[in-house]
């Protein structure tokens, strides 16, 4: 290899050196450690999209047997960056999709370089591994060229600190958002009106909000009429207290008014900013506002795309002993469930998880918040109890799946 590309990091090749700057990185030997292939060589990604120089990179045709006979892999720290062939991106660096689109049409940018890499190298032994769930089914373009597998190298990596589980409800629900998405305004307007905590940075016009949705918000006037006027008129209540604040002290609100761009928080201090005695007491300020509440509405980093997905944002009310409803891609739920967790379909219906439609999913979260937010807090105290024998399951599966090891288990 003679390109070194600024995000990506290899291990492993046998005439080829890792970088410098790889090998005296603590964080990156320990990410390599956790794949579990130590010994063979091993390509690790940790920025979105291309692979920049990937495809200059050359090897010797005895590199090249060799990488053939031990096999490659190639691991994807974040989620793939999709599009639409002969497409540009309609959510600032991926894309989200109509619900009928046609999967051979759907590109990935990481995969594109990995595709050229391999061709040009003449490998025939990749394995990419990746945090989409079932991509292999969905990027069926690919296919002949190296094997797909869901591994998700950065759920790996985290870590878990302990926490103090102190029920006081005094809300329903909690939402943490960072950068602006579609459907993080969306829900995070809906929940205005709801009695919720939610962190929020960004100001919007309802036509902003509905330019280049995979759904008409407007054909709500008439069919979803409840939903439709709660999101509108919390919307502006969005707008009325941007920005919204829990986990961050100080944050400016941001004007958003391309749908097509990526947005995020700016000028943000943390608590204890410039005031070191204090330290960073994010953790404690989060766990105050989780203990005093039932339900976490976790807006995960895609929505409108067939590749289920999740991140840290479904481990933080994992480890808050808190139960979560889920607004991802399809089959997000069911991917968790195959990590090891379990979910409250015995509590509630989360049919949503299974609706390939983004629209209609999308209806059924709402109308699931609404449902448990109609209920009084004492009832959600009592359906809490019942469901303590799954929160102390998944926060156990949290902490046995997690590299730092110095937190116990919960056996009660």
């Amino acid at each position: 290899m003679n390109n070194p590309l600024q995000n990506t990091h290899w291990f492993n090749f046998p005439e080829t050196k890792s970088k410098e700057e790889t090998l005296s990185n603590p964080f990156l030997i320990s990410t390599m450690r956790l794949t579990g292939l130590e010994k063979f060589p091993i390509i690790i990604h940790m920025g979105n999209g291309y692979l920049q120089g990937l495809e200059s990179f050359t090897h010797s045709q005895t590199e090249i047997r060799y990488l053939n006979e031990q096999g490659l892999h190639i691991f994807l720290y974040e989620p793939l960056c999709q599009f639409l062939k002969d497409k540009r991106h309609n959510r600032g660096f991926y894309t989200e999709f109509l619900t009928d689109v046609d999967i051979n049409l759907v590109r990935a940018e990481e995969l594109e370089s990995i595709k050229n890499y391999v061709e040009c190298n003449r490998l025939t032994n990749v394995v990419v591994h990746t945090c989409d769930y079932q991509a292999n089914i969905f990027f069926p373009i690919y296919k002949d060229c190296f094997k797909i597998i869901c591994d998700d190298l950065f759920l790996k990596n985290y870590s878990v600190f302990e926490t103090n589980i102190n029920k006081d409800f005094k809300k329903h629900f909690i939402c943490l958002n960072w950068r602006h998405t579609k459907h993080r305004h969306i829900i995070t307007s809906f929940l205005a009106n709801e009695n919720s905590y939610y962190s929020w940075y960004f100001k919007s016009s309802f036509e902003t909000l509905n330019a280049d949705l995979w759904f008409n918000f407007n054909e709500w006037k008439l069919q979803e009429h409840e939903l439709y006027e709660q999101v509108k008129s919390g919307l502006e209540i969005l707008n009325e207290n941007c920005p919204s604040l829990l986990d961050i002290s100080e944050a400016e609100p941001i004007e958003v008014t391309d749908s097509c761009s990526a947005y995020y928080p700016v000028s943000v201090k943390y608590f204890g900013h410039n005031n070191p005695a204090l330290g960073n007491n994010t953790n404690k300020i989060l766990e105050n506002f989780y203990n005093n509440t039932f339900c976490d509405i976790v807006n995960e980093t895609r929505f409108a795309q067939h590749t289920g997905n999740f991140s840290e944002k479904l481990f933080q009310p994992i480890r808050y002993m808190t139960p979560f409803i889920v607004a991802a891609p399809p089959e997000t739920l069911k991917y968790a469930k195959e990590y090891g967790f379990k979910t409250f379909n015995e509590f509630w219906n989360e049919d949503y998880d299974l609706c390939f439609n983004h629209e209609e999913r999308m209806i059924k979260i709402l109308k699931l918040i609404k449902q448990i937010g109609s209920m009084s807090l004492i009832e959600c105290k009592s359906l809490y109890e019942a469901m303590m024998p799954t929160l102390r399951h998944n926060y156990n599966i949290l902490v046995e799946k997690s590299p730092f090891k110095e937190v116990q288990k919960l056996y009660i």
